[in-house]
This record gives C-alpha cells, sequence and structure tokens, in this order.
C-alpha cells in the first residue's frame, strides 16, 4: 500500500482565505512548505518508538533472566536451588508398614535401621464431663402472652372497581362464632365503610365469598390484608375476580395462632399452639389446654420422638427426648416466649448461642465469668457465644483444646502436650461457666446483670416556657434519634403536656408498640416530673450533645442520665416489689424495700461475715462476692423470689463453692518404641531420629515377634536430583535459544520504520501487527551485552572449576553437537550422570554449589552482572532498560534518551505551529492585496468605459 511521505502525528490549525482571492491552492502550498519540519518531527517519533521497543524486549530479557535466577539459584525454592547442598543431599526413606509414617531430611545418612516394636503411641491427659450438661427445655406458660396474639388486629382491604374499604377483627372477637356470624359480622364491619351496597360477603359450600352487588357485577373485586388475616378467612393475598373473590379454604380461627417451630435431629415443623379444651388435659385451665394440644401437634408431627410433660402446680412445661436416644429437640420462632422459652434453646447445646440463651443443666450463675485453667485466667460474659468462649480458651496460653460432643452431650478437655505426667488445672474465681461445662465446684463469687430502670427520671422540674419550637434528643440502642417540634400554626408556646404529647407519637412511629399496644418508649408527665420510660429491648440515654438540645432540657433531662440503676432507683422500677429470697439461713422480703440501697442493706445484713455486697455504679451490676463458706445457697423461695433471682442474676437459685462433679479423666502416655534393639519412649508420636522424621500411626508387634520388623532404607534420592537437574538444563536451552534469536534477528526494522497515527488509519490491524513485527526485528541484533551475556554463561559451564574433581561434560552434560543450537546443553548420558550422582555425590555437589567457582555460583553471578536490580550497582541490562514499576523505571540510560528525545518533540512542534502561522499570515497578506488590486482594475475599467 501507498503511504504518505508527509503523513504525520501533528497537526496544526488553518487559519485563513485559503486562495478565495488569487485562486491559488494555499493549504497545499503552506503544507509543502512546512514538510520539512514535518519530517522531522516525524523522524523523531520513529526513533522514539523504536527506543521504546527496544526497552520492551530489554526488559523482557530480564524478566527472564530473574525467573530463570528465581526458579534455580533461589533458597525460597529448595527443590530445585542448585547453588544449596540440600538440593544435593535429598533422601528418601524406604518402607513397607501402615503403622508409621517415615521421611528422610538432609541430614539422614545412607543406611538401613529396624523398628522392632510400637508398645504404645503417646497420648494427651484429657477429662470429659459426666454430669447432665444441658436440661431438658423447660418454662412457664404465660396465657396472657397467647392471649395477646388471640387480640392482634387483622385488617383486610376491600375494593370493588375503584372504591375501597378497610375492615378489621381480632380472633377473640370472632372466637366462638359459627361461620355463618363471622360473616355476619363481616358484613356489619364492610356497612361501616365506603362499600355499602357495592359488595357483601356470604358463605358458599362453607367457604367464604366477596360477592359485587346489583350494578357492580362487571367491576373488579380485589381483597388484600395481613397475611394472618387472609389466612383466617381462606383467601390467598391479594386475591380478585370480576365480580367476586372466593375463597380458597374454609374460615378458620386457628391461623391467626402463634406458632413455634420446632426441630427434631434436624427435621424441622412448624406448630400451631392452641388453647382449645381438648381431651386429656390434667386440668381446665388455659395452660394445661395448651400443653395438651401442643403435645397432641407435636406428636402428630414427630411421633413419639419428643416428650412433652405439664405441672400443674407452677404451670410450667417440659419438652424433652427419651433417655438415652441421643436426640436433639430445638425450638424456634419469636413465639416460643409464651411457653417461657427463648428462641434457639436446645436438649443440646447450640455453640452460636449466647451463653445467657444455653439450657444448662446447671444454670449459669451471674453475667461475668473468670476463670483459671492451668494457671492462666480468662473472662467471658453472659453475652459471648459459647463459640467463642471455646475458641478463647483453645488460643490461650493454658495449653488445652476443649470440644463439645453432641452425640455424647458432654465437654472435653484435653491437654495439648501429649505424654504422661500431664494434667490440667480448672477453677472458677467468678461465676460457675466452669461448672455449667465440667462440673467443676462453683466459685465464691457471682456479679449479676447490668440492672436497668424501666424510667429515667429527669433530674430537673420541667421549665418549660417560652418555647415555640426546639430539638428533643435521645439516644436509643445507641443510635441519635432527634425529635423536631415545629412551631404552631397560631405562633404560641407549648405546654410541657403538648411537648410531650408531640414527642409520643413521633417516638410510637420510630419505635412501635409492644403486643399489649403499649408503645415502647414514652414520656410521661406528673406536676413537673417528666419520665421517660421503655420497654424491655430498648435501651435510652442521653448524652451530653443530647442534653444540649433545647427541649431536652426544658424537660429536665441532663448529660449522662441512663437506665443504669443507682442507690435511689426504686425497687418497684426495677421490676422487684415482692419475693422471698434465702440467704444462706437468713431471708430478706423484697416488699420491704423501696429503693435500691435499702434492697443492698438488706442483703449485707442476710450475708452477714460470709461474704460482701458489692455495686458497681459504672455498670449498674451487683456482686456478692467472697463468700467463704462451702455449699452456701442465695435462693427465691416463691415465684416472685425466683423471678427477682433470674433478673439479677440469670439463675432462680445460686450456690456458692459448690462440690465438685467428678470428671472422667483419662491419663497420658508416653510413646514405647524399640529401634535397633534400643527401648525409645518419647512424649508425642512425631519425633526424629538421625535425621528421620518419624510419626506413630499405630501399635505394632506389641508381643515383641523377632519375625516381624520394619525395615527402613535410607537413600540418595538420585532420580528426584537428576530431574532437578534435567528441568534446568530445559530451562537453560530455552533462555540461549531466546537469547540468540534475538541477537540473530534479521535487521528488518531499516526496511520498516514505526507507523504514523496518519498511516495506521489507512491498514487493517493484522497490516498493522505484520508491519511492527518486522519493524521490532533487529533491534537488538548482535547486541553487546547479550552477547557477553551469552557468551559468559557458556564458557561457566564448560570449563572445569578449580575447586571441582570433574566438569560438566565428564559425567554425562555436554553441548549439542548441532551447531545450530548455538551452546544448548544435553544430557548426553543420562547413566552415566546418575551413576556420578550415586557413587561421587559429594564431588558433584561441590561442581555447582563451591561458593567461589561452582557452576551453579559462576552462572548466578553472571545473571546478576546483567539483570541484577539494585539501585546502587543494578546489572548492566537494568541500568540500561530499567524495571517496570521499579525505582529506577525513570532512571535508566534508555529513559533518559527517551526524555531527550521528547524535549526535541516538543521544540519541533512550537518551530512547526511558529512556520505554520507566519506562512498563512504571508499569503492572507498576498490575498488582501491582490483583492485591493482587483478593486483598482476595475475602477479604472469603469472610469474608462
Amino acid at each position: 500500500m501507498a503511504i504518505s511521505p508527509f503523513a504525520t502525528g501533528y497537526s496544526a490549525s488553518s487559519r485563513g482565505l485559503s486562495g478565495l482571492v488569487s485562486g491559488m491552492d494555499t493549504q497545499s502550498m503552506v503544507e509543502k512548505m512546512l514538510s520539512g519540519t514535518k519530517a522531522k518531527i516525524d523522524k523523531q517519533n520513529s526513533i522514539k518508538q523504536q527506543l521504546l521497543w527496544k526497552q520492551d524486549i530489554y526488559r523482557d530479557v530480564i524478566s527472564n533472566l530473574r525467573n530463570f535466577q528465581l526458579n534455580f539459584f533461589s533458597f525460597s525454592k529448595p527443590e530445585s536451588n542448585l547453588i544449596s547442598s540440600s538440593f544435593f543431599n535429598n533422601m528418601s526413606a524406604v518402607y513397607k508398614s501402615d503403622a508409621v509414617k517415615i521421611s528422610a531430611t538432609n541430614d539422614a545418612a545412607t543406611g538401613k535401621f529396624t523398628i522392632d516394636n510400637i508398645k504404645q503411641l503417646a497420648t494427651a491427659y484429657k477429662e470429659e464431663s459426666t454430669h447432665q450438661v444441658t436440661a431438658n427445655l423447660s418454662g412457664v406458660i404465660d396465657s396472657n402472652v397467647f392471649n395477646e396474639f388471640k387480640n392482634i388486629k387483622h385488617e383486610v382491604t376491600i375494593q370493588v372497581g375503584s372504591t375501597s374499604g378497610t375492615i378489621s377483627f381480632t380472633a377473640n372477637e370472632f372466637a366462638g362464632k359459627t361461620s355463618q356470624e363471622i360473616v355476619d359480622s363481616i358484613n356489619s364491619r364492610i356497612v361501616a365503610t365506603g362499600l355499602n351496597g357495592k359488595v357483601a360477603a356470604s358463605l358458599v359450600d362453607g367457604k367464604l365469598v366477596f360477592q359485587a352487588q346489583a350494578g357492580y357485577e362487571k367491576e373488579t373485586v380485589q381483597v388484600d390484608g395481613s397475611a394472618e388475616g387472609m389466612e383466617v378467612l381462606g383467601l390467598k393475598n391479594n386475591q380478585f375476580g370480576t365480580g367476586s373473590v372466593s375463597a380458597i379454604n374454609k374460615i378458620d380461627l386457628s391461623k391467626a395462632n402463634p406458632k413455634i417451630n420446632i426441630v427434631l435431629d434436624g427435621v424441622e415443623k412448624t406448630i400451631v399452639l392452641s388453647d382449645e379444651v381438648v381431651a386429656g388435659a390434667v386440668e381446665n385451665t388455659k395452660e394445661a389446654y395448651i400443653a395438651k394440644n401442643l403435645e397432641n401437634s407435636i406428636k402428630e408431627a414427630f411421633g413419639n420422638g419428643i416428650t412433652v410433660s405439664f405441672n400443674t402446680t407452677d404451670k410450667s412445661i417440659e419438652i424433652g427426648t427419651i433417655a438415652g436416644e441421643g436426640r436433639q429437640v430445638t425450638i424456634g420462632g419469636s413465639n416460643s416466649s409464651i411457653l417461657g422459652l427463648k428462641s434457639g434453646q436446645s436438649n443440646k447445646i447450640n455453640l452460636n448461642m449466647r451463653l445467657a440463651d444455653i439450657n444448662f443443666g446447671q444454670q449459669l450463675q451471674g453475667s461475668t465469668y473468670r476463670f483459671t485453667i492451668n494457671g492462666t485466667t480468662l473472662e467471658a460474659s453472659s453475652n459471648d457465644t459459647l463459640s467463642s468462649v471455646i475458641n478463647r480458651i483453645n488460643s490461650s496460653q493454658a495449653g488445652v483444646t476443649v470440644s463439645y460432643s453432641s452425640l455424647k452431650n458432654s465437654f472435653t478437655i484435653e491437654s495439648k502436650t501429649m505424654g504422661a505426667g500431664i494434667g490440667i488445672e480448672m477453677k472458677n474465681d467468678v461465676g460457675n461457666l466452669l461448672s455449667s461445662m465440667f462440673g467443676v465446684g462453683s466459685s465464691g463469687s457471682a456479679v449479676s446483670m447490668a440492672l436497668k430502670n424501666e424510667k429515667i427520671y429527669a433530674e430537673n422540674a420541667t421549665a418549660f416556657t417560652d418555647i415555640k419550637s426546639g430539638d428533643f434528643k435521645v439516644t436509643v440502642n445507641g443510635t441519635a434519634v432527634a425529635i423536631s417540634l415545629p412551631e404552631k400554626t397560631d405562633k404560641t408556646d407549648y405546654t410541657a403536656q403538648e411537648a410531650v404529647d408531640y414527642i409520643n407519637a413521633e417516638l410510637e412511629k420510630r419505635a412501635g408498640v409492644d403486643a399489649n399496644g403499649n408503645a415502647n418508649i414514652k414520656l410521661g408527665l406528673n406536676g413537673s416530673q417528666v419520665t421517660l420510660t421503655a420497654s424491655k429491648g430498648y435501651n435510652v440515654e442521653f448524652s451530653a450533645e443530647n442534653a444540649g438540645s433545647s427541649i431536652t432540657t426544658a424537660l429536665g433531662f441532663t448529660a449522662d442520665q441512663n437506665q443504669r440503676a443507682t442507690d435511689t432507683t426504686l425497687m418497684s422500677d426495677l421490676g422487684m416489689t415482692s419475693g422471698i429470697i434465702q440467704i444462706g439461713t437468713q431471708t430478706i422480703d423484697l416488699s420491704s424495700y423501696t429503693t435500691f440501697a435499702d434492697f443492698k442493706a438488706g442483703l449485707t445484713a442476710a450475708l452477714g461475715s460470709n461474704g460482701t455486697i458489692v455495686f458497681d455504679e459504672n455498670m449498674g451490676t451487683l456482686g456478692i462476692m467472697s463468700v467463704s463458706a462451702s455449699n452456701f445457697s442465695v435462693t427465691g423461695t416463691d415465684a416472685a423470689g425466683k423471678a427477682a433471682m433470674e433478673k439479677l442474676f440469670g439463675s432462680g437459685s445460686m450456690e456458692f463453692n459448690s462440690t465438685a462433679v467428678a470428671t472422667a479423666k483419662a491419663a497420658g502416655q508416653n510413646a514405647v518404641l524399640s529401634v535397633n534393639g534400643t527401648e525409645i519412649v518419647r512424649n508425642s508420636n512425631n519425633f526424629t531420629i538421625d535425621g528421620l522424621n518419624i510419626e506413630l500411626l499405630q501399635e505394632f508387634n506389641k508381643t515383641g515377634d523377632v519375625t516381624q520388623k520394619i525395615d527402613v532404607n535410607t537413600t540418595r534420592n538420585t532420580e528426584q536430583i537428576y530431574k532437578g537437574i534435567e528441568s534446568f538444563v530445559a530451562e537453560y536451552n530455552k533462555l540461549i535459544e531466546k537469547l540468540n534469536g534475538l541477537i540473530d534477528a534479521p535487521a528488518d526494522y531499516k526496511q520498516y520504520p514505526p507507523l504514523t497515527a496518519e498511516q495506521k488509519k489507512e491498514m487493517s490491524e493484522k497490516e498493522i501487527e505484520l508491519w511492527e513485527e518486522k519493524a521490532k526485528s533487529g533491534l537488538v541484533r548482535k547486541d553487546d551485552i547479550i552477547s557477553g551475556l551469552l557468551s559468559d554463561m557458556r564458557m561457566s559451564l564448560y570449563q572445569k572449576p578449580d575447586s571441582a574433581s570433574m566438569a560438566l561434560y565428564e559425567i554425562g552434560i555436554t553441548t549439542s553437537t548441532n551447531w545450530k543450537d548455538k551452546g544448548q546443553l544435553v544430557i548426553s548420558d543420562p547413566e552415566a550422570f546418575k551413576f556420578a550422582l550415586a557413587s561421587n555425590p559429594e564431588q558433584v555437589q561441590e561442581l555447582f554449589t563451591n561458593a567461589e567457582n561452582g557452576l551453579a555460583k559462576q552462572l548466578n553471578n553472571i545473571i546478576d552482572k546483567t539483570a541484577k536490580a539494585s539501585s546502587g550497582s543494578p546489572g548492566s541490562l537494568v541500568a540500561l532498560a530499567g524495571i517496570k514499576g521499579a525505582q529506577f523505571d525513570k532512571t535508566s540510560s534508555l529513559d533518559k534518551q527517551l526524555k531527550s528525545i521528547d524535549d526535541r518533540i516538543s521544540n519541533l512542534k512550537r518551530t512547526y505551529e511558529k512556520e505554520h502561522a507566519r506562512y498563512w499570515k504571508q499569503f492572507n497578506a498576498m490575498e488582501k492585496m491582490v483583492a485591493s488590486m482587483n478593486q483598482q482594475s476595475s475602477w479604472l475599467s469603469q472610469q474608462f468605459s
């Protein structure tokens, strides 16, 4: 293809008359006049491109050399490092036995030894719990909570054409009614909406139908609502039809009942709780009916796999499995609280549950646990998961591993150090976590849960005057909540009650209501006293920032007010107004205490000299500490007392300094074996003897039968050494073949200069590719650095080092006899090479690894001279071309040349621009002169005519 000799990657704008008057082709004339400067720019761009290609070639060579160096002369790859003596001392152990696993190190000597017997393996000391780690699921049925579900309002929206109306109902409102009576009640509710006369409910084959009335038969009827409400009426969500909507199922009030999930050995089923009167209930109470219905539903779902029992005295229910079968039952869902249980509780341990929620057989005492294992003190809280606690123990300096077996329902603690004479010491310091896990005797101290007021009392009396607007700020569960009180339309001041009412409406929108419809967070106003009440699960406090807001301050709240209990906290605000607690032989009655300080005083008096009461105001926790007496108990003796103990310490009863339950102990033992007739004792099953790594896997020949033995032969692994050298030869040949190809390539670049941008526009991608392939060919032809590198590498391998007793060619490795291979190596006599490795391993090793002139050492030094990446003394190619991304990326000789060329190109472009502007200025002046002369000529012609 033809290529314009004036094509360039640089252009300048044309500004002028372009021969409009003179008729000259000014554009072409200017381009010809600029062609000399354009040619200079093209030449410099061409030189620059060739230098960039040349730099890429050099950098590729550097990369190849460094990779070769890394593969065969680096201690990061011991399996192929020819500089290391370890490579040539590669040993192998050959044996036939499943009782041991043996590998030879480089320190192993050639030879044979015999394992006569393995009398016993080393084991670690361990203890396993023997007490009942978990209990059956047990809780007290709360029929009031159950009834709250039946009082939940369900809404259903009916739409006929474009008119819609919403009806609402609760399960209790329909309780005891027939299906027809329920339909009648629905119709009375429809009358109260805008749908009266447009739609009516009826029963067809026992199922609910919403039928459009006369005049609306062709309208679309659509019904949608809450999931439970639609399910009660037998409808599916968003059901619609022309003129009517028919239910899928019959009306079923039980669909509004709460549901729980029960999992038995991994099989999960949903159980509907019911309080319907049922035969077989042990008494005529709602709780008994709930228990019996649950038992029947579970039996229907799981057969006899799960047991259910009900206690008429305290209305408690117990869910478990048949003893000895090792089955696991787990309860799930928020509605499990109706049974007094927590979602996720199981008769086996769930490692991912919080300690406070695990159904331990021996209930945890308090919220803080400190314990010591082998002298290492560890801590945990009731909010930690058991999994995190076990991980904490296992990663500590205690030197033990704790695990849990769901099959055995037991904990095991095992020493990480094997062998005889090792033991494990465990002790509770605060709380009784190790008691629940391993039966260790409980400590003499327990710390309560963080005690929380239901209310925060504003510290100051409300001063609500001249308030027209402002902000109320509070922190809820760690998140700042801000409510803006807007200015009233009549511009009047807010009263305190008006502000409280407005804020409460906004709080309800954000925090919602509980099952009884009461706001979860609510302000109260009694005279000049403002309170903030928060339901369970909501933690509220006033930070310094909160207290700085105008409405918060006006209501009397100050910085750092929170729900943590203090001495002045009312017992009623803690939810502990009654109940009997027995402390040792003394009892206290909670109803006799008004404030928390009163309660503490009562505890202190009852405890006497048996221990101390400690209150942490920062944490809001109460501690019964340093109890000295053995088996000292603190117990709630009635329901209210037990509830108070549960609130305080998470357990209705606590026992301090209890007697330990014995664990099943297994002593550790040493490994005992006989080698070459000598008995050897080790405290581990992994050890090293004379350079051989030995792992004992099983006992062997315990009777000492002389006809049984394990013979181990240690030999030099010549095959692996041979393969390593073979790989070196192959990669060396690839390297020099590539280098020879570069310095012997034809100098095609002289006939194929780099293409300009304009030239590339006239060519296809394939044509550009073929052109540039030629343009790069020969750029480093006969390059001095690469040629010198090849010469040095060949010379180092052809000669016999002064320190060696042999040369490569004497052990079967020679250069190729084909001159075209240009010095490539061949293993011409593999057997001779293998014989040398087997018979003269030290001499072969010396040939390669001698610190001064070993072949591998020489080659490594030669490559360093060329490709070493060092800012202080870089290799010759690195100094010339640099390494992309390295610190000398832009400081190499070629980089400096490229910068110089860039400077010349910039200067030439400025010259080009100036010449271009000058030529156009001159031609424009000429055009104006010609135009003026033409005007004069025309005037003269007119005068003579």
